[in-house]
């Protein structure tokens, strides 16, 4: 049975971002799979399926990767003002059809994992918590760890510019989590309920997250 998923395509400030709906083609246990692996999964949801699926099932990863990543890849792929093509190709007007080979061709150049979000459906999503004072700092880290995306984008940040070792990732992770519910403590105590009840309502807002990944890094370097 096909399923209807919305696909959203990062317009990188220089395009309108893209949004569309894809129909996946999955068995019922295929189905019933997927709903329990978003149910289960304790990790940021923010980022949508595909992270998800990649950690989880391999199967149902590239179920999803072979219909929607050709169009991710042709439709970035337009866009690359750098483009550097192999003899014979040059002034080519591509079309859908030469996706595979664009993807065969020049895919070791671009990596476009992070450029687009497979969509949850809503009737997946499991309960969001919701923003209050006096939130448990277990509730808060739950809240961090599934609905925001600063926990990753910090990660991200910081071992983009230094080199952590596998084994010390964990530790990263906890003085990253043990800031963020710091700051969420204290900017939820000090906003108002009407903000805190918005459905967008976000503890980390106008955070730089450069400058605080270089406070984080000086943290965990003492931690280690």
């Amino acid at each position: 049975m096909k399923h209807k998923f919305n696909v959203w395509i990062d317009g990188n400030y220089y395009y309108e971002d893209e949004e569309y709906e894809v129909e996946i083609e999955l068995s019922d246990e295929e189905f019933e799979t997927l709903k329990n692996i978003v149910r289960k999964y304790a990790g940021d949801l923010s980022q949508g399926l595909m992270p998800i699926l990649e950690k989880s099932d391999d199967n149902l990863y590239q179920i999803f990767y072979d219909e929607i990543f050709p169009n991710v890849f042709y439709t970035l792929f337009q866009r690359d003002p750098c483009f550097d093509p192999v003899p014979g190709d040059e002034g080519k007007s591509w079309g859908i059809s030469d996706v595979d080979y664009l993807m065969g061709t020049y895919g070791d150049n671009y990596c476009f994992d992070d450029a687009y979000i497979v969509y949850i459906p809503e009737e997946m999503m499991p309960p969001k918590i919701k923003l209050a004072k006096g939130m448990s700092d277990e509730d808060l880290l739950t809240y961090i760890r599934r609905w925001n995306s600063m926990r990753e984008d910090l990660f991200d940040w910081i071992i983009s510019s230094h080199d952590i070792p596998i084994s010390l990732r964990d530790t990263l992770y906890e003085v990253i989590e043990k800031r963020l519910i710091e700051i969420a403590k204290k900017n939820i105590h000090e906003w108002d309920e009407e903000y805190l009840s918005k459905d967008d309502s976000d503890p980390f807002r106008q955070i730089f997250t450069d400058k605080l990944a270089d406070e984080i890094y000086k943290e965990y370097e003492i931690q280690v």
